[in-house]
């Protein structure tokens, strides 16, 4: 049961991560973000 609550943990970090960026960052940050986060 552990496991899954992580997994799930981590994806909602993700998506609250990517919702962040899309709606707040500027598009040189975006940019530099997503090369970041490509590695």
């Amino acid at each position: 049961m552990k496991l899954t609550i992580k997994k799930y943990a981590h994806e909602i970090i993700d998506l609250l991560i990517h919702h962040y960026v899309e709606n707040q960052l500027a598009p040189e940050q975006k940019r530099k973000f997503k090369l970041l986060t490509e590695i």
